[in-house]
């Protein structure tokens, strides 16, 4: 998730036409993260920041709540954007499997 333009410097489409947004201040990386959720219907990937996080592990309590099951669910650091390539090659690998 993209908080403001201002936060963009870095903008890329995977082979798969995901856009992945990265910023950078200064000299700063950004990490990035993935979160897989098991649902009904299959399985659901998005991909953000720090600044996410805290959304994610709210609505996971919310589905607990709810007495869902989150049991399998995850939230992984996948890279950086201090190094690009190896950051889209595993958004890309990702969203292959």
């Amino acid at each position: 998730m993209v908080h403001s333009v201002e936060d963009v410097s870095c903008v890329f489409y995977t082979a798969t036409g995901y856009l992945v947004a990265l910023n950078r201040k200064g000299n700063q990386m950004t990490k990035i993260f993935m979160r897989t959720v098991h649902e009904d219907n299959g399985v659901s990937i998005s991909f953000g920041t720090e600044k996410d996080i805290p959304y994610w592990k709210e609505e996971e309590k919310e589905w607990i709540d709810e007495e869902l099951n989150c049991s399998d669910d995850t939230i992984e650091e996948i890279g950086d954007s201090d190094d690009i390539e190896k950051l889209l090659d595993r958004i890309n690998k990702e969203i292959k499997e």
